[in-house]
């Protein structure tokens, strides 16, 4: 393979990062769909699509409880919360697929490349939507029973076959628990709570000249 023909990349990812602004969430669907095996066995889907727009569309409708949830945070942060009193526990939101972070490799070659490793090693931590202060862990434990401090590491390893004109995508995520809050003053806000079980998957994209 020609030098510089294979390009790597790495976002952190926030929701407008991957789930494209510029596209509507109708149907889009993979042309193929293979398994992947990763470094501590975990398996996970293979999306293969004919265009970025397709994969976008399709990453938008996949993802939208997460990119939902994201909205409603920078909504929230555009509070200045600096001190936040008075909080009440308004019920568990459930769980959905949080902190997600992404990698990318581009093959402009015309030749497949074998085994691309994507490698992350991840650590997660309890975050909130706005500003709390110093009492609020107190409040998160005596209303949800649990340590308001919780960090998580994933650490995987993802072989990938990228096809010549192509870029291949790894996205993963924590299957992360949300608790809900509000105060009087600045309104409700979101407890993101990372858990023992994460996840990822990959798409091959076709790369457009």
């Amino acid at each position: 393979m020609k030098k510089g023909l294979l390009f790597f990349a790495v976002a952190a990812l926030i929701s407008t990062s991957v789930f494209s602004s510029g596209v509507s969430a109708k149907s889009a669907q993979p042309y193929k769909i293979e398994k992947v095996q990763a470094s501590d066995g975990q398996t996970a889907n293979v999306y293969y699509f004919e265009s970025e727009k397709d994969a976008q569309l399709f990453q938008k409708k996949k993802y939208s409880k997460a990119t939902t949830l994201e909205n409603q945070q920078q909504l929230s942060e555009e509070k200045n919360a600096s001190l936040m009193y008075g909080y009440t526990y308004t019920g568990y939101h459930g769980n959905i697929q949080h902190f997600f972070k992404e990698k990318k490799v581009n093959n402009h070659s015309d030749a497949p490349v074998k085994g691309v490793k994507f490698d992350f090693s991840e650590q997660r931590s309890t975050k909130t939507s706005a500003s709390v202060s110093a009492d609020f862990p107190k409040v998160f434990k005596a209303q949800v029973g649990l340590e308001y401090t919780s960090t998580h590491t994933y650490t995987i390893s993802i072989p990938v076959d990228i096809p010549a004109k192509h870029y291949g995508q790894v996205l993963t995520y924590n299957n992360t628990d949300v608790y809900k809050f509000k105060h009087p003053v600045y309104g409700g806000f979101n407890v993101y709570y990372p858990t023992e079980s994460d996840g990822y998957d990959v798409y091959i994209v076709k790369i457009r000249n």
